[in-house]
């Protein structure tokens, strides 16, 4: 079903079209949480997705980020997708960041889509810093956070609820 918005109502927010629930309650399996933000995806050309505590090694990290990425639309041009990770609060060795990048370039590229590219960061946080905490997926047309993460429940028990930013 499409709606219209009429023009006078798309400039007052008028239309209750444009209420629209800021949070949004999901189980956190990999499938409900990609289509729950499928349609952002799918019009983004730059996409970004920031977890700190990301681990390629992981199935629970890398299901959720190939079903996400299977939502992106590559006919739409350009697409500039990052993600964004961290050394787990200060916590990881001093060889972290070598081994991170060996595990993003054995595990990643089996769930990236043909014609996608993924650029990844991995950030240290700084000593006496700020926290790398909050997860999200930031895109130029709008952006969620993910409370939990952006990790699923392989055992499927666990609910999350993912808000659209301002």
């Amino acid at each position: 079903m499409a709606i219209v918005i009429p023009e006078a109502d798309v400039i007052s927010s008028a239309s209750p079209a444009w209420e629209v629930p800021i949070d949004v309650p999901i189980q956190r399996q990999a499938r409900e949480m990609a289509d729950c933000v499928a349609p952002m995806l799918r019009c983004a050309t730059r996409i970004l997705f920031v977890d700190p505590n990301f681990d390629p090694y992981q199935e629970r990290y890398r299901e959720p980020l190939g079903k996400f990425l299977r939502h992106v639309d590559r006919r739409r041009g350009t697409i500039t997708i990052e993600l964004h990770a961290g050394d787990h609060g200060g916590k990881a060795l001093p060889d972290a960041a070598d081994h991170f990048r060996e595990q993003c370039r054995t595990d990643l590229p089996r769930i990236i889509p043909t014609g996608l590219e993924l650029t990844v960061y991995y950030w240290k946080e700084r000593l006496g810093g700020k926290e790398l905490h909050n997860r999200f997926i930031l895109t130029d047309i709008g952006g969620v956070q993910f409370g939990h993460g952006l990790d699923c429940d392989l055992g499927g028990r666990s609910d999350d609820i993912i808000s659209r930013l301002g």
